[in-house]
């Protein structure tokens, strides 16, 4: 770990990457977890750890000061209604991002891909990301996965090294653009969770009809250009 931390920060990369100790740790495997996280932290305390958060058995990670990024599980966490009271007990610099969006499968509206920028902003996270790009296993007969859930772009084809864009891929670019006219709305002294709670109730429960989005989108833009000009 030392010999690592010395090479990314030789190459400038420190700050830029973060590592991931247990993934989604459970029951037994919290304890284990921070106990590692613990020991990583103690012989390089220049690596950025992060943990990924799911259940109320895993939330006494976020009190862990040595931790520096939680992947908040969207999907499970509304379950519990914690997308809200997480935030509150990760001060900053620690941040907080939402983690896979099981609701921007294939077989779903794309909208469902454009609400993740709106769903982060609600409840204050800072980032988002999901668990898998472009995985295409050799046999998915029997897969226990989501229609797309496994893969944003088209995985390339067998011999071939280029992946092939897709909708959903494109829809979460835009969302990060949202995202950003969201937290500009803040910075000119305007109220942007006003707008995302027209639309997102919790981090599964967001609107589908394109008309409704739209329409606040608009009225965000158009409040936006009139604080930008001077006026309120």
């Amino acid at each position: 770990y030392r010999t690592l931390q010395a090479h990314l920060t030789e190459k400038g990369w420190l700050d830029r990457i973060t590592f991931c100790v247990a993934d989604e740790a459970h029951g037994e495997m919290v304890g284990w977890s921070l106990e590692c996280s613990r020991y990583v932290h103690e012989v390089a305390p220049g690596l950025r750890l992060d943990e990924t958060v799911g259940s109320d058995e895993a939330l006494p990670m976020l009190n862990e000061e040595h931790l520096h990024l939680y992947m908040v599980n969207t999907c499970s966490m509304h379950g519990q209604g914690l997308e809200k009271s997480a935030v509150e007990r990760v001060p900053p610099p620690r941040e907080i991002w939402g983690c896979n969006n099981l609701r921007n499968n294939i077989d779903l509206e794309s909208i469902h891909g454009r609400m993740v920028g709106w769903v982060a902003y609600k409840f204050g996270h800072t980032g988002f990301i999901q668990w898998a790009y472009a995985w295409a296993p050799g046999n998915t007969q029997g897969c226990s996965f989501g229609p797309g859930e496994i893969f944003l772009v088209c995985p390339p084809a067998l011999g071939q090294a280029e992946v092939t864009d897709s909708l959903r891929w494109e829809m979460l670019r835009d969302a990060a653009e949202d995202y950003e006219l969201l937290w500009l709305l803040e910075q000119a002294g305007g109220d942007p969770r006003a707008y995302c709670d027209r639309l997102v109730t919790s981090a599964m429960a967001h609107e589908r009809a394109s008309t409704r989005f739209f329409s606040t989108r608009r009225a965000l833009l158009e409040e936006l250009s009139q604080r930008a000009a001077g006026g309120q």
